[in-house]
């Protein structure tokens, strides 16, 4: 919580980048780790002449020194230390190492794997999506290449240094794992399984070595694209691998480090334009259609009759031909089919890609605060290819379906525009790292699918099933061009949230998101202070600690009275004195208000006729003194009460009348103090003297 430009935003955007798994927050050295499997990132190839490699050596000198020098503004010493791939990617970025890193080969008998170009990380991050089931599962024909494949990918993955030699060359240690090791010599060795994994490039009859190929995967290409994107806002796509976050000591603090999960940033550019969220949506449709219900296709793929069709939409693209059975087929121009493939090509939108826009759309709605839910439905859907232009790239469109009137997404009002955008990002990234379980099941079965009609609308059917384990959000301002009463609702659905078993971090200037209990949440400060932004805990005693510091985060008086959960009246000061020091913590933790009376007379007058707790509609509290009956016999009409209780009595029925739950009472004592234990008195003051206790 703070003002604008505190700092929050950024806070948020360096732990996003710290979940990815791609940057580091804490640039510390990791423990030296040289020994075992290397991978040798060298100038040249095997026939080299020395003079060849010179010359290499000395093209390869500028980009050294630039690597370098980036090195050392941080501290750290290229030739001495280990250096982590991830930190060096973040020192110089991707592009900056994509060209450091040159090609090599893979010899066999010096345990060593050399990636070509572009083929580090990237590489090994693309394999373990194909292993882990994103593809189409065949990969590798053999089991055992599948175990070999899976370990050192991990193994490429969960990598702790990259080293630094002083002849320009770099090598990823890897952990000196005797199974790791002995995975790669199967594989190096094993040429008729590797060739046939795709996974080698085997050489010559007289060569002893294979290079490892690219594999241009889906995933890969899309990755690619979206990482050169100046305007992200979909998720990585390889941000969802399973990496082991506890080798990471380099860039994990060890507070981040504890089973981090995957994140959903609900934040970014906060105006982006619907078009260029919908252009990027468009670019990322293949990709989802590709893990969610590619597998499907290509395991029924004869029984579709899909042989003619490329099932790899990321590759060829969500338009196939329009199928001649739609009509009958004939040479004629009056000819219905031809009057539907003339305007379009004879191309249409995949079905399949159809299925994934419901999909997609079921997942937001699931998403779908309830509060916006009343606004109506998210519908996702390819507009008429007649309508598809080169100038928009947007494929896919995004609506608000009021009553079966569909409503473009640009023409929806801000507030709840962005807050469509982030559950539609939401739910695509949801369902991009999806158990799909219970989707496999589905398509399994003795029973086949003669229809494709009939599996694309079960298929659709699917999203309440599918299984997404989300980490944990992170939210930029969520009370963006929302009123005072959406924001408290959005603070409200995010608590439920959060009680699902997610857990978020939300930044905000908005005192709707200060609401929360102690036990609810943990707020923190954001304050910049001479140029530096700083942090406060905030959780424990939040009305004293606004009282005190509420001006540097943009806090009002007034703004602190909404944020008390409730309010005890007393007489007096010195009721309140004693209340606090005896019940400071209790009443902190609850966020309890005291208000004074200022005896009880003209002030239960001034309570009576206020409407400010009217207005609040919080609980109130009433303790005063000589409080001796019960309320029953308090509004009796002919009890004898004393001077308090008649006071009480009044302020009980005129409150209550207005509509304001009141929890009144007291004691039978002339003074609080009496009222207290004598044993926590004399505790609390040891020095003093009361006449009459001896």
């Amino acid at each position: 919580f703070g003002r604008s430009g505190a700092g929050k935003s950024s806070i948020l955007e360096g732990l996003a980048k710290a979940c990815s798994g791609l940057r580091s927050l804490s640039r510390q050295r990791a423990p030296d780790g040289r020994s075992g499997l290397i991978l040798r990132l060298g100038l040249g190839e095997s026939g080299d002449t020395e003079e060849d490699l010179e010359n290499m050596a000395t093209s390869f000198e500028g980009e050294s020194a630039k690597f370098d020098q980036r090195i050392s503004e941080v501290g750290l010493d290229p030739i001495a230390d280990g250096l982590h791939t991830w930190t060096a990617a973040a020192l110089i970025g991707d592009d900056g190492m994509a060209e450091i890193v040159e090609t090599n080969q893979t010899w066999d008998y010096h345990n060593e794997i050399n990636y070509p170009i572009q083929g580090l990380l990237e590489r090994a991050a693309e394999v373990a999506v194909e292993l882990a089931g994103g593809m189409d599962r065949n990969l590798v024909i053999d089991p055992d290449d599948v175990v070999h494949l899976h370990r050192v990918t991990n193994a490429f993955l969960n990598s702790r240094n990259l080293l630094l030699a002083s002849t320009g060359e770099m090598s990823l240690a890897l952990d000196a794992n005797p199974e790791v090791r002995a995975s790669l010599g199967c594989l190096a060795t094993s040429m008729e399984r590797a060739r046939s994994s795709g996974f080698f490039d085997v050489g010559d009859s007289t060569s002893s070595y294979g290079q490892l190929t690219r594999l241009v995967s889906p995933l890969y290409d899309f990755a690619e694209r979206y990482r050169r994107s100046p305007n992200r806002w979909l998720i990585h796509p390889t941000w969802k691998m399973e990496v082991d976050t506890r080798k990471r000591s380099e860039f994990f603090e060890p507070e981040l480090s504890r089973g981090m999960g995957r994140a959903v940033y609900l934040g970014g550019n906060i105006e982006q334009s619907v078009k260029d969220f919908e252009r990027a949506l468009t670019d990322a449709m293949p990709i989802l259609h590709d893990r969610l219900i590619g597998p499907l296709l290509i395991r029924r793929h004869e029984t579709f009759g899909l042989t003619d069709e490329r099932l790899d939409v990321a590759r060829s693209g969500i338009l196939a031909p329009m199928s001649p059975g739609l009509a009958k087929v004939g040479d004629s121009p009056d000819n219905p089919w031809w009057e539907q493939i003339i305007p379009t090509g004879g191309v249409d939108v995949r079905q399949t890609v159809r299925a994934c826009c419901v999909l997609l759309a079921n997942r937001a709605n699931e998403l779908l605060p309830d509060f916006f839910q009343e606004h109506g439905e998210i519908v996702v859907l390819p507009p008429s290819i007649r309508k598809w232009t080169t100038v928009s790239q947007s494929h896919i469109r995004i609506y608000l379906d009021q009553d079966g009137s569909r409503i473009p997404l640009e023409s929806v009002g801000s507030g709840i525009r962005r807050w469509l955008i982030a559950v539609v990002d939401w739910a695509y990234q949801d369902l991009l790292s999806a158990n799909l379980e219970e989707i496999s099941r589905f398509s399994g079965g003795n029973t086949p699918i003669h229809e494709r009609v009939e599996f694309v609308g079960k298929l659709s059917e699917c999203a309440p099933t599918i299984d997404v384990r989300t980490g944990f959000l992170i939210v930029d301002e969520p009370e963006l061009h929302l009123d005072p009463r959406a924001q408290l609702q959005v603070a409200k659905w995010l608590k439920a949230v959060s009680e699902e078993g997610k857990s978020i971090v939300l930044a905000s200037h908005s005192p709707a998101f200060l609401t929360y209990q102690s036990h609810e949440a943990t707020l923190t400060a954001v304050m910049s202070v001479a140029g530096m932004t700083t942090i406060q805990d905030m959780s424990t005693g939040l009305l004293e600690w606004c009282q005190e510091y509420g001006e540097l985060v943009g806090l009002t008086h007034a703004d602190t009275i909404m944020l008390c959960a409730g309010f005890i009246v007393v007489e007096g000061l010195h009721d309140s004195k004693v209340l606090r020091h005896f019940f400071s913590n209790q009443l902190a933790a609850a966020r309890v208000e005291l208000l004074h009376l200022h005896g009880t007379h003209q002030g239960e007058e001034a309570l009576i006729n206020t409407e400010f707790f009217a207005g609040l509609g919080k609980p109130v509290g009433i303790l005063l003194d000589n409080i001796r009956h019960n309320r029953d016999q308090i509004l009796r009409p002919d009890g004898r009460l004393t001077s308090e209780e008649k006071a009480l009595k009044r302020m009980w029925m005129a409150l209550e009348h207005q509509g304001v739950k009141v929890a009144a009472g007291g004691h039978p004592y002339p003074d609080v103090m009496c009222a207290l234990p004598e044993d926590a008195v004399r505790r609390a003051f040891p020095s003093a003297e009361f006449s009459g206790w001896d």
